[in-house]
């Protein structure tokens, strides 16, 4: 069930994109994956490997914005640094 609700999201969200055509506002779906956070830092289970919640912060921004490299597409996978940003999912 979990996965059929993701992928109608994202149908949703590219049909929207499509509708709307650069006219109104942007929308963007952000899937990340397991975060890096102070919590989990002082219990020693952090990952460097993982973005930071200010690194998905400052690309938020960057959308909100309309600047950088992603800016023109819907969705945004943000799984680890060695993926890096993509627009399409990590294998």
């Amino acid at each position: 069930m979990v996965g059929a609700t993701k992928a109608a999201k994202k149908s949703l969200v590219r049909s929207l994109d499509a509708e709307l055509g650069g006219r109104g506002p942007r929308v963007y779906e952000l899937v990340i994956g397991p975060v890096r956070t102070r919590p989990r830092a002082a219990i020693g289970a952090d990952d460097p490997g993982r973005f930071s919640a200010e690194d998905l912060g400052r690309h938020a921004g960057r959308l909100v914005a309309r600047s950088g490299p992603y800016a023109d597409a819907p969705l945004h996978y943000l799984v680890t640094r060695a993926h890096g940003v993509r627009t399409t999912p990590p294998r």
